[in-house]
């Protein structure tokens, strides 16, 4: 299953960033990059800090400048993630998304609770749009 999520990351990868899978894999392969080689490398497409993230997801998801964000730092670890796979009421599904996005989609779902079943948009960078 890992193995299968990994070649649909490097499909999105390489499509989204129109490369061959070939220099998706290349690039990939479990390296992490810093900000100006990821641009060099095609990777992003622009660089900035959290300030500018932000007001782009509001942007591209159509929500205000004004729209609320709320950063949400309390992650559980990969051990604990495992751990909640194998506890009652732990969703698998909810860690392998945990494991994927990096942040705790336990939140999310915590959060959309409290927001009468809106979905929250998880963004990579642990920030929940409201």
């Amino acid at each position: 299953m890992i193995d299968e999520v990994y070649e649909e990351f490097l499909r999105k990868v390489s499509e989204g960033r129109k490369m061959s899978p070939k220099m998706a894999q290349r690039v990939a392969s479990g390296r992490v990059w810093t900000g100006e080689d990821a641009y060099r490398l095609g990777l992003v497409d622009k660089l900035g800090g959290i300030a500018d993230a932000i007001a782009e997801a509001k942007a591209i998801s159509g929500l205000p400048p004004e729209a609320k964000a709320v950063e949400v730092r309390g992650q559980t670890s990969i051990r604990d993630q495992v751990r909640g796979l194998f506890a009652s009421g732990g969703g698998a599904r909810d860690v392998l998304l945990s494991l994927l996005v990096g942040a705790d989609v336990g939140v999310a779902r915590a959060m959309e609770a409290e927001l009468s079943g809106r979905p929250a948009l998880v963004d990579p960078a642990l920030l929940f749009f409201l």
